[in-house]
């Protein structure tokens, strides 16, 4: 079981890179689509909408992974007895 905060951090590594790689199909598909209507100005204030949003999602998840690293690090501490490090570096 000492594999296991490596493991951990892959997996949400892992899953950050499918996350990203959505984000990167959603925003080719609106693309896509604002170019094949043609209504660029009806569509121009959603696809600014869905910028702000996909740029919050982002911060989002940029923040839950870097609170899920902390949290790893923090449990390999303390998995190998480290605990004592961990408490006096806060």
């Amino acid at each position: 079981m000492q594999n296991t905060p490596i493991a951990k951090t892959s997996r949400v590594a892992r899953a950050h890179e499918r996350l990203e790689s959505a984000i990167t199909h959603l925003e080719q598909a609106m693309s896509a689509r604002v170019a094949r209507d043609g209504d660029a100005g009806a569509d121009a204030g959603e696809a600014e909408a869905l910028r702000q949003q996909n740029e919050q999602l982002r911060q989002l998840n940029a923040d839950a992974a870097h609170r899920l690293d902390h949290a790893i690090g923090r449990l390999g501490c303390a998995l190998a007895g480290d605990a004592a490090h961990d408490v006096a570096a806060e």
